[in-house]
């Protein structure tokens, strides 16, 4: 009986944690923000945060040149990564999936590759630079905020002060993701070089006859003169019609109304 009691306690509290963790901001739709202490970084696809393996991945940019006071370097194989602060070294061997101190510690999880951009698994950084991190959830999504000694604002004051940057942000960011892609084969008059369409400009020449029109034939293509007949011009002009035809110039019976 004791026994299961206690398997059904461990089964209450497993599901109250999996409905208190907070949701993966990978899901489709969900928008993470990205924040270094006080200062709110840039908002796109390319450098959202995501969680991978139970591990909450930053972008590069987040370390590299921040007020954190950590670089950032990859090499040009990219296959080492390498964070370092002073005398604090850690190294990615992306290849191999495994990260290594210069202090010779070790730590599950390595650099995932999205492009060009190289995300970081956030718990181990924090833990082997002395930082620390929030998960937070708020009106536009999470916010992921990577906090050092120097942070000046708590969380709920940060995201109060930047209300109006992740507005503007998160504005820009739903603009661009409802602007339609440009197909990769589109042709070049979609830019706005585009040239006018081509117009080609016709003659329209009362005939007079045979013996009026032939003269006209040698200074006039005739692909691009219309000629008007009256109904007795056409009497004995079965030649010149042919002739007309045959040249690619328009036809037409002109009739007094």
């Amino acid at each position: 009986m004791q026994t299961l009691k206690r398997a059904v306690c461990l089964l209450l509290a497993a599901l109250l944690l999996a409905l208190a963790a907070p949701p993966r901001t990978d899901a489709a739709g969900t928008v993470c923000f990205t924040a270094v202490n006080d200062t709110l970084l840039p908002l796109s696809d390319e450098t959202m945060p995501f969680w991978s393996g139970g591990l909450l991945y930053v972008a590069s940019m987040a370390f590299d040149g921040t007020d954190l006071g950590i670089y950032y370097s990859i090499s040009r194989d990219r296959t080492t990564a390498v964070l370092y602060k002073q005398r604090s070294v850690m190294t990615f061997d992306i290849a191999a999936g495994t990260i290594e101190t210069n202090n010779a510690q070790s730590y599950s999880g390595s650099v995932i590759l999205r492009g060009d951009v190289a995300f970081l698994p956030l718990d181990v950084i924090c833990r082997y630079f002395s930082l620390e991190y929030s998960y937070t959830r708020i009106s536009y999504g999470y916010l992921v905020r990577v906090k050092s000694a120097s942070v000046v604002l708590s969380d709920a004051t940060f995201i109060d002060a930047a209300s109006a940057p992740m507005a503007q942000r998160y504005a820009r960011y739903e603009r661009a993701q409802a602007e339609p892609e440009e197909p990769a084969d589109a042709p070049a008059e979609n830019a706005q070089t585009q040239t006018a369409a081509q117009r080609t400009v016709y003659f329209v020449i009362a005939s007079g006859g045979a013996e009026k029109t032939t003269p006209l034939l040698a200074r006039l293509a005739a692909g691009r003169v219309a000629y008007l007949f009256a109904p007795d011009a056409l009497d004995g002009a079965g030649d010149l019609l042919r002739r007309l035809a045959s040249g690619g110039g328009a036809i037409a019976l002109r009739v007094d109304a």
